[in-house]
């Protein structure tokens, strides 16, 4: 990986000579890599299988939320793509803040959280009809064929039909659910903050026009369905259940078509661990199934 990294700052050194990029810091994502010049801008590359397509993607995405009217600032699309044979990458602009601390979820950062869920779901619709179809980044609408055909194989044999009932759940439950732009992996980690206050909002890759439940259910993840129940009506939060307890199997599906097996199979562990403790829908035990979809 260490010749892939020099090969990187050489590269961003040559199309922008005015960064240090020698000190640039490389930060390791599932999917991608990200050189980060201290107080400059970053230099997003995507590696592995269908690398091009993805940063094309990344582009096209970027350029679409570019005039939206958020209330926090998000990354700009300053330069790329470019284009090697093992990696394609763009230049993107920082946002201001850092990570969350972590800790129970405050009054103040829910308040954020729902500006933010707000100001995403009043997007026009219309003005983002060149994003990508919902789960595009794990397969699209094959998602559930391709965890059918390659991925529950994998599993434990007790986890082989939970896998089979809870997509077969979802994509019945997404079906009448009115749309909206959606962010496609909302949760703290793609947010910057400014102690529980939220100042900036990227990774805007997997952003769609789906079942606004897709950006409840991570927070589920990070929170627990309880924490966030304030931040969503009754029927919007049991579908986000439904979408949190396929999210490993989401990952699990990207790996696959990346080339990364070992991140396959821990996401794979992760389906089979939280079926058998009964957790795939909440990390507290809450299932969807006893709750009611009225307001």
């Amino acid at each position: 990986m260490a010749d892939l990294h020099d090969e990187l700052r050489e590269r961003a050194a040559t199309c922008w000579p005015s960064y240090d990029w020698a000190s640039a810091d490389v930060l390791n994502g599932a999917f991608h890599l990200v050189l980060a010049v201290p107080g400059g801008p970053l230099f997003r590359v995507a590696i592995g299988n269908g690398f091009k397509a993805r940063t094309n993607r990344e582009c096209q995405t970027l350029l679409a939320f570019e005039s939206a009217p958020l209330p926090v600032p998000i990354p700009q699309l300053l330069a790329g793509p470019i284009m090697s044979t093992r990696w394609s990458g763009i230049l993107i602009s920082r946002v201001p803040g850092g990570p969350h601390a972590g800790g129970v979820l405050s009054s103040t950062q829910q308040a954020g959280y729902s500006k933010l869920l707000a100001a995403l779901s009043a997007l026009d619709p219309i003005a983002f009809v060149d994003l990508s179809p919902p789960r595009t980044w794990c397969g699209g609408a094959a998602w559930p064929e391709l965890v059918s055909s390659d991925l529950t194989p994998l599993l434990p044999i007790t986890a082989r039909r939970s896998a089979a009932i809870r997509v077969a759940e979802l994509i019945q439950a997404e079906s009448i659910a009115q749309t909206s732009v959606c962010h496609g992996d909302f949760g703290p980690h793609n947010i910057t903050w400014d102690g529980d206050r939220p100042i900036g909002l990227f990774d805007l890759d997997h952003a769609c026009i789906g079942d606004p439940a897709i950006d409840i259910a991570p927070l589920i993840g990070f929170h627990g369905a309880a924490a966030v129940a304030g931040l969503a009506a009754p029927a919007l939060l049991r579908r986000a259940m439904l979408h949190r307890a396929t999210l490993s199997l989401q990952v699990a599906a990207a790996a696959h078509l990346n080339g990364s097996i070992a991140l396959r199979d821990h996401a794979l562990r992760n389906f089979a661990s939280r079926d058998q403790q009964g957790t795939l829908f909440d990390p507290n035990g809450l299932d969807p199934h006893g709750l009611s979809d009225q307001d």
